[in-house]
């Protein structure tokens, strides 16, 4: 859990500054300047500016996130040169073919990581909640 200081609120959402701990500056999940990050967040706890909140991004979440960015592109990248490997002893290609389908594979994954995302923002489960103010 992380403290952070409510430096703008509306009746539903608020922005939280918050200093940037080395987890936070790995993540990307807000955007972090100069060891600071604004984070845009659901106003649960009726908090007002000048009051500081505990924030909770639950472990789980972070590791299906880092599982998808990280894990994704190199399943991508195998699995298509052995699929790839595959399609071309069947039309009797030379290896090179594989390699360019593994890499298109892994092209793939970029965009198909930018379609998890959206589709994983729209769900609440995913989103960093406020605790308690402090």
């Amino acid at each position: 859990m992380e403290k952070g200081l409510v430096v703008k609120a509306d009746e539903d959402k608020i922005t939280v500054r918050m200093t940037a701990t080395e987890a936070c500056n790995k993540c990307g999940g807000c955007s972090i300047k100069e060891g600071q990050s604004f984070l845009d967040i659901d106003n649960t706890v009726k908090a007002s500016v000048g009051d500081t909140v505990l924030i909770e991004n639950k472990s789980s979440n972070v590791l299906t996130a880092a599982s998808i960015i990280y894990l994704l592109p190199i399943v991508l990248l195998v699995g298509g040169y052995f699929l790839s490997l595959l399609l071309v002893k069947i039309l009797g290609l030379g290896e090179k073919y594989a390699v360019l389908g593994a890499i298109l594979a892994f092209a793939l994954s970029f965009p198909l990581i930018s379609l998890i995302d959206k589709q994983l923002a729209k769900k609440n489960t995913f989103k960093p909640l406020i605790v308690r103010k402090i």
